[in-house]
């Protein structure tokens, strides 16, 4: 199979352009978490049901992940055929008589001491690794889409809000210069309204260019090329059920990581196995015949190997001391899964405090305040200094609200993954989203 990098980019180039399979039909409970689009459209706008369909098809991580599993389905393919047998022939050649021998034998290992299913089992338990490692990686994937689209969603509405500050701090600029011609205003006041504008239309092109970036991450998320003809329609990444669950504890162990860590301490055991099946002796059975001046020979042979010496001891402590490091790995991941719920929900707390402090302070002064501003420029009242500090206030308030919002959105989803609470069919399914 030949690999040509131009006909590899000419494939990416038409995923943008067709719709991928249609995904496994999912759990009402799991679609609230994870919606997933049957038709994938990219015309009218992708929205997160249809950006999780690509993914889960596109994603470079993902497709990695599940060939990785395809080598482990091979391996428990060849860890269930039985061991080949051996032949041998000859001939000999008498030195003394000058005569020739011609023996031959053939013997297979016959399998005894459950070494064959050993190897399957242990063959089977990587598989299971293997599988757990794509849902892990699909899971990752899902909440980094949805991460991608509310970043996507924040950039966009910070740079409306730059812009509007933008043609505010213009019209301020046209005001100020206007009393300067009328001599109401000293160069100081120019200077600085001028100033502001300026800081604010290179804010502005700073957002620009943020949320062309978050389009594009977002894009590489789903296995796009960053010039795909692709728009993402973010107004249901904040929509999401409640994260209650009647066992907590159950829910955090269904989480795919502690899944996968407990799997290999399963594959680690079945390791175990198979070295303790391999102290034993192998046996041999076979025929062997020869042909010596006429006279054939022809009978059964039996082949064993005596463990006198090697009872394969140093395997097996391996295996022992390989099965202790996986029982710490899971007791790891599970302090880590532990950590990860308690990081997640105080980041909830905290950025839902914040932004209660927000809503019920400046933002809800935000827009009295600038009819406010207004009303006192028509009417003359207003000095440069304080339209530049009222204007400064407003967009900074806007844009600390929205990075405000998208943390405590992010972090709810975080806190419902981390959990197994998204996972866990326990879930309330009533929608939820926080007042605006």
């Amino acid at each position: 199979m030949p690999l040509e990098g131009v006909d590899v980019l000419d494939q990416l180039a038409l995923r943008s352009t067709g719709a991928p399979a249609d995904p496994a039909p999912q759990p009402d409970w799991l679609e609230q978490w994870f919606p997933l689009a049957n038709d994938v459209r990219f015309d009218d706008g992708v929205t997160l049901a249809e950006a999780n369909a690509l993914a889960l098809y596109y994603s470079p991580r993902l497709r990695a992940a599940r060939a990785r599993e395809d080598i482990s389905e091979a391996l428990v393919i060849q860890a269930g055929v039985l061991k080949n047998p051996q032949l041998f022939l000859g001939p000999r050649l008498s030195l003394e008589e000058a005569t020739s021998i011609v023996p031959a034998s053939v013997y297979w290992q016959v399998p005894l001491w459950g070494q064959r299913s050993a190897r399957k089992e242990s063959a089977l338990a990587g598989l299971d690794v293997s599988q757990l490692e794509v849902v892990d990686a699909e899971l990752a994937t899902l909440q980094a889409v949805r991460n991608g689209f509310l970043r996507l969603e924040r950039r966009r509405s910070e740079e409306d809000a730059y812009a509007a500050a933008a043609a505010f701090s213009s019209d301020l600029v046209r005001w100020i210069e206007q009393l300067r011609a009328a001599g109401e205003a000293d160069p100081a006041a120019v200077y600085l309204v001028r100033s502001e504008r300026d800081g604010i239309h290179f804010a502005l092109a700073r957002a620009r260019a943020r949320r062309v970036a978050a389009r594009i991450e977002l894009l590489e998320l789903v296995g796009l090329l960053p010039d795909a003809a692709v728009e993402f329609v973010t107004a249901d990444a904040r929509t999401m059920p409640s994260n209650e669950a009647l066992d907590e504890t159950q829910a955090l162990l269904r989480v795919p990581a502690l899944r996968r860590a407990h799997a290999e301490y399963d594959a680690a055991e079945a390791a175990l196995k198979l070295a303790v099946r391999k102290q034993y002796p192998t046996v041999r059975l076979g025929l062997e015949y020869e042909s010596d001046r006429g006279e054939v020979f022809l009978g059964p042979g039996l082949l064993l190997s005596l463990p006198l010496f090697d009872r394969n001891q140093g395997g097996i402590a391996a295996a022992e001391r390989a099965r202790g490091l996986a029982r710490e790995n899971y007791t790891a991941a599970l302090l880590r899964a532990s950590h990860r719920v308690a990081r997640s929900r105080t980041r909830v707390d905290a950025a839902a405090s914040s932004l209660e402090v927000y809503r019920e302070g400046a933002l809800r002064e935000a827009d009295s305040a600038l009819t406010a501003l207004k009303d006192r420029l028509r009417l003359g009242r207003a000095t440069p200094l304080e339209a530049v500090a009222t204007q400064s206030a407003l967009a900074r308030t806007r844009v600390q609200v929205l990075e405000l919002e998208e943390q405590l959105y992010a972090a709810r989803f975080e806190l419902a993954v981390a959990s197994g609470l998204a996972l866990s069919p326990t879930t309330q399914p009533a929608p939820e989203e926080l007042p605006q």
